[in-house]
């Protein structure tokens, strides 16, 4: 009997007789299309947020990095060329003292003369005032020369005092500060660089040290190699820094005493930007942002500085600094040098205009969701309304 009345009876006769049927029906579609609706917008809205957010961070972010890399490379190649254009003006001075007739003609008579004879003593000491007098004053960054035989003992020296020791043992100590075996066997003009040394004995500052074969000419205009090496200690690391565009005057704050726009950039658009050499004991031996002595004796066991000291490679990459920092680096490699040059900026710093721009773009995107969905409740309640009232019906 109550299926009966149910079925032959008109809406308005139920919602008489059980008032909270309609009422509960109109809240039940009423609720669930707005929640489909207010879901469908809120989820479309927040997957435009997270798209945008996740456009920024991986592709942009990799244009970044791209971008940030490629000027750390151009900044290390220059620096390359730099570099080697300062070790080419030491290289012709050292030339320069070798084709020198006095230097030349003192040698010979050093190599002949009886060794711990008297005549071999008075020779080594006129070599001695010879370079002191007339050579060295020319160049203050020349604090040392010496003459080594054949076997490399120092057999004359503007330091009487280190007159016979053994200079192939100062190599094995300190791996490669000087490259002798190759520069006895090696022929006119060819000149050779050791490491930069940090060695308080010798000098205060790093010195890097250059030999060359000495030769003398015959009859016919043929260069004769001699027995002797002539071995030149310098102390102008601080110059190449200042070559470099790392030196004090511009970690002073005065970038543009370079004149060359790459230091420029690196040093004033990025404020932890960084540029140093890494010698084959992996100390610094060139001022850096956070090291301004170098006396110190910074370690630098870094990726670039293994890659290049161990493999002979060169990077451009992200890594940890000798700090611990994440950077972005690039390295120049002189293995046989045994000299890495770096250029280095926090990762933080190159990402801060992305990170920006993601922070804003979170912000921007969680407004315009809450927003949306306040516009969506408002604007869609009317035709809810009107949809529930056909339902019903």
């Amino acid at each position: 009997m109550w299926l009966g009345i149910l079925f032959y009876a008109s809406p308005s006769m139920l919602s008489a007789v059980f008032p909270f049927l309609s009422i509960s029906c109109k809240i039940k579609v009423t609720m669930k299309l707005s929640t489909k609706i207010i879901l469908f917008w809120g989820t479309l809205l927040l997957t435009i947020a997270l798209g945008i957010s996740f456009y920024a961070e991986y592709v942009v972010g990799n244009v970044f990095k791209k971008q940030a890399g490629s000027n750390l490379r151009i900044i290390a190649e220059q620096s390359e060329g730099t570099y080697l254009a300062f070790l080419g003006s030491m290289k012709g001075r050292v030339l320069d003292w070798t084709s020198d007739n006095t230097i030349r003609g003192i040698t010979k008579q050093i190599l002949d003369a009886p060794a711990g004879s008297p005549l071999r003593a008075r020779l080594a000491k006129e070599f001695a005032d010879y370079l002191s007098e007339k050579k060295m004053p020319y160049d203050k960054t020349i604090f040392l020369t010496e003459l080594l035989d054949k076997n490399g003992i120092v057999i004359a020296s503007t330091r009487p005092e280190r007159i016979g020791n053994d200079e192939r043992n100062e190599k094995r100590i300190h791996q490669k500060v000087h490259d002798f075996d190759s520069t006895i066997k090696s022929k006119f003009g060819d000149v050779f660089f050791g490491t930069i040394v940090m060695d308080e004995d010798d000098s205060p500052e790093p010195s890097l040290n250059v030999t060359a074969r000495l030769f003398d000419i015959d009859k016919n205009g043929d260069f004769k190699p001699l027995d002797a090496v002539l071995l030149v200690y310098y102390s102008n690391v601080m110059r190449i820094a200042d070559v470099l565009g790392s030196g004090t005057s511009v970690y002073a704050g005065s970038p543009a005493v370079t004149g060359r726009l790459t230091s420029k950039m690196l040093f004033v658009e990025y404020h932890t930007s960084d540029l140093y050499l890494v010698n084959n004991e992996r100390l610094m031996v060139t001022p850096s942002r956070t090291i301004r002595d170098v006396k110190v004796k910074q370690r630098v066991d870094t990726l670039p500085v293994r890659e290049c000291l161990e493999h002979g490679k060169e990077i451009s990459e992200e890594y940890d600094n000798y700090q611990g920092v994440r950077v972005l680096g690039a390295s120049m490699c002189f293995q046989k040098e045994g000299i890495v040059v770096l250029v280095e900026i926090e990762k933080n710093e190159v990402y801060a205009p992305l990170t920006t721009l993601i922070r804003y773009t979170a912000i921007g995107g969680a407004v315009f969701l809450i927003f949306g969905i306040l516009i969506i409740i408002i604007f869609i309640r009317r035709p809810l309304a009107l949809i529930n009232d056909i339902v019903m019906v």
